[in-house]
């Protein structure tokens, strides 16, 4: 499991890095036109691109950094759980105005953490704000938001509740490779805390993700081109 997940991050890795790469140059054609005259007088340029609208996707990552802490009183333990695989899928609406790009999402998917050898987790799902910046076919934004971790059924007597709720903030970087369909890159901090315990045991819990996303953007989205 170890090498699939560390083969899965240099792969990230490398997209991110494609990803930035074309964003930084399409940021520095953007003052530029084709021939003497703006782009709206060079009838070769595509129409603006827009991130509007409602979308649809998939994600696939691991989680990294997890650690699960125990506290009563004075007496305070930890553990490092080991890096695991996420993945699921989402669902949003953005709006634009120029190019600030602002919406909201919701995700939900699986996570398959262990420790000592039972499952901890049975989904882990977050519903955030995002507001981003366009770059011509890229994306680059943050997110931030309320988190949910389910417990499995091994780990739900640790808990008074079945499901965890904390905090996520994050952020990524998409970019179109169609009309309606984009790929990206994100990156997410997750942090459960002061989870009480029916022995009077806080649990707190906090671990990154690292994941690719692909999204579907229904509608046309491409605006009109200037005239």
């Amino acid at each position: 499991m170890r090498d699939t997940v560390n083969a899965f991050k240099t792969a990230l890795l490398g997209a991110s890095l494609l990803i930035s790469a074309s964003a930084a140059a399409s940021a520095a054609d953007l003052g530029r036109g084709h021939g003497e005259g703006g782009y709206k007088d060079d009838q070769s340029y595509y129409p603006a691109i827009t991130w509007a609208g409602f979308y649809a996707g998939v994600y696939a990552g691991a989680t990294l950094g997890d650690r699960f802490d125990a506290s009563e009183g004075d007496f305070h333990s930890g553990v490092d759980i080991d890096e695991s695989f996420t993945g699921g899928g989402q669902i949003g609406y953005n709006w634009q105005q120029g190019n600030v790009v602002y919406g909201i999402e919701g995700q939900i998917g699986l996570i398959d953490d262990e420790l000592n050898g039972e499952d901890l987790s049975d989904y882990l799902a977050s519903v955030r704000g995002r507001l981003g910046y366009a770059i011509d076919k890229n994306l680059v934004y943050g997110t931030a938001g309320v988190a949910f971790l389910g417990a499995s059924d091994e780990a739900a007597d640790l808990l008074d509740d079945d499901t965890s709720i904390g905090f996520v903030v994050g952020g990524g970087i998409e970019r179109k490779i169609t009309e309606n369909l984009s790929f990206g890159v994100e990156s997410l901090y997750y942090n459960f805390s002061s989870d009480s315990a029916e022995n009077g045991v806080d649990i707190d819990r906090d671990f990154f993700t690292v994941q690719a996303r692909l999204n579907f953007q229904f509608g046309n989205s491409f605006e009109n081109p200037l005239k």
